[in-house]
């Protein structure tokens, strides 16, 4: 099921395509609890699987300790992109302090080059977005496994930081389509609280950019 998602005090909605966990981070123990309500939700109540639970409790406590010790405000967990279909990836957005290399002159499109280089600055419904991506081989086995890996970086409603969005997703994919999902999950954001931006922001002091076409949906 698609659905919009309030990420906790952080002023945006974000639509995630199936079905998602979402665990705060703002609270050790608020994100615990949503650990423990998953792994029964997900691997059940079974006597039986108590070692099951034990391993995947395990498993995400440690990937929400590491996403809170690296300042991460929210992680979304994909369970399904359609009923029956399993779809792993995870998706971590937190927000980042603008570069010391970006000046209040440089065109939003240039400082977010800067401040992610080697990014495609994409011309997206919230704002303009800087994405990178790549595909890498992991071997938690003898078997390597793929693994796309994108970071997606856009300027908050009044500028002054920005909104990073780091996805990791180990599917046998077509890397394309997967880049296309994601894109279109970041295009989905929205803002609903929009101050005005302070000078110091980028582009506040240069030439204006010119408005992109209109998309047809």
């Amino acid at each position: 099921m698609t659905r919009a998602v309030t990420v906790g005090q952080a002023d945006f909605t974000i639509v995630l395509p199936g079905t998602w966990a979402s665990i705060p981070l703002h609270d050790a123990e608020a994100a615990d609890r949503a650990v423990v309500a998953l792994v029964k939700q997900r691997v059940g109540r079974d006597d039986r699987l108590a070692t099951a639970r034990r391993q995947a409790r395990d498993q995400l406590r440690d990937v929400v300790q590491r996403a809170r010790a690296d300042g991460a405000m929210q992680l979304a967990l994909s369970l399904e992109i359609l009923p029956d279909v399993p779809f792993p990836a995870s998706m971590i957005m937190k927000f980042v302090p603008w570069s010391d290399a970006v000046s209040p002159d440089d065109r939003v499109s240039d400082a977010l080059r800067k401040q992610l280089p080697g990014a495609e600055v994409l011309e997206l419904e919230p704002g303009p977005t800087a994405r990178t991506w790549r595909s890498v081989q992991l071997r938690p086995g003898s078997e390597p496994v793929p693994d796309l890996k994108l970071e997606y970086l856009l300027p908050t409603a009044d500028g002054t930081q920005l909104l990073q969005l780091v996805a990791d997703v180990p599917v046998e994919c077509d890397p394309e389509l997967l880049v296309a999902l994601f894109d279109a999950i970041v295009d989905s954001i929205r803002w609903y609280r929009a101050d005005a931006a302070p000078s110091s922001a980028p582009g506040r002091n240069a030439a204006p950019e010119a408005e992109p076409e209109p998309v047809e949906r």
